[in-house]
């Protein structure tokens, strides 16, 4: 049995080298990794959302880079001033992070491209 499973795996990845599919595949499944520390304002902030696909990047103390999934379109990371939504996890989804009640000083716009802006200007 174990024989054959790997001669299924030798089929697929050699089918895919042969037809360029593995190449694209690969390609399709990187995505933006971006350090939002790097792009802290200079006053004053409590917690960072991803406002577009609801997620807590900063609570305070702990951060989590922003990694939009491909397809996603172009999303909002927010700085905040106030509270972090409760029951949130850094690196999560946080359904409170749609619309927090923080008051925002800071928005970046990035897409699965790693552009930045008005997710149009390359890194």
């Amino acid at each position: 049995m174990l024989g054959f499973l790997w001669l299924l795996v030798g089929i697929l990845v050699a089918d895919g080298f042969v037809n360029g599919s593995a190449d694209v595949a690969w390609e399709e499944e990187q995505n933006c990794n971006h350090n939002l520390e790097s792009d802290a304002p200079d006053g004053e902030y409590n917690f960072v959302c991803d406002t577009t696909v609801p997620w807590l990047h900063y609570d305070g103390s702990t951060w989590a880079a922003a990694t939009p999934p491909a397809g996603t379109g172009c999303h909002n990371y927010v700085f905040y001033t106030g509270s972090a939504p409760t029951g949130c996890t850094v690196g999560a989804s946080c359904p409170g992070c749609q619309s927090p009640s923080g008051t925002a000083v800071k928005t970046i716009k990035l897409d699965s491209g790693c552009t930045v802006g008005q997710c149009g200007q390359k890194l």
